[in-house]
């Protein structure tokens, strides 16, 4: 497994790895409004979200639910963000409908 994707063990400082690094993007710039800021961080954290589903078909409600996650604090959106990609590179799923445990 990629280094950079394995389990957390502390709350993610980003959105993105390394979860540990404080992202800065995340903070309010000097002359940027507070609404400017707020919907500049819920569209990167929206964005972290989608990248490790990139290429997997979408439906609204998908999309919906992954917006309202968005809206969540870092260290909840990092953790989903960490364990999607942690998802996408672990193994394929089992096609005989047999479920892991």
């Amino acid at each position: 497994m990629n280094a950079q994707f394995g389990p957390l063990n502390d709350d993610p400082r980003g959105v993105r790895p390394p979860y540990t690094v404080r992202d800065l993007d995340q903070v309010q710039h000097v002359h940027e409004s507070t609404d400017a800021w707020r919907t500049r961080v819920l569209a990167d954290k929206l964005a972290a979200l989608l990248d490790p589903l990139d290429g997997i078909e979408l439906g609204t409600c998908d999309r919906g639910v992954l917006a309202w996650l968005a809206g969540w604090d870092i260290p909840t959106v990092g953790t989903v963000a960490s364990l999607l990609h942690r998802a996408r590179e672990g193994a394929p799923a089992r096609v005989d409908g047999g479920g892991r445990r």
